[in-house]
């Protein structure tokens, strides 16, 4: 399946980089981590399992480079470059 405006719609992920959002509940800090080149493991929320400690609330995975900043308003931006 071909990637749909940046973000990967199919199964085969190995090649892709991963994009997690997580909000630390305790401290409200948002943490955005990059995984990519089998350089980190992926734990996507699951409902039926035992509930992880701060989560990935939103994800992605993406053929496309993303950086990240926050504006003058304290919003996220996040920019394909």
């Amino acid at each position: 399946m071909a990637a749909n405006g940046g973000f990967y719609l199919g199964t085969d992920l190995k090649d892709k980089t991963f994009y997690g959002f997580r909000e630390i509940v305790s401290t409200g800090q948002c943490l955005i981590e990059i995984i990519q080149n089998g350089n980190g493991v992926v734990s996507t929320p699951d409902v039926s399992a035992i509930q992880y400690p701060n989560p990935y609330v939103n994800w992605v995975w993406s053929t496309d480079t993303y950086q990240f900043h926050w504006d003058s308003e304290g919003h996220l931006i996040m920019v394909m470059v």
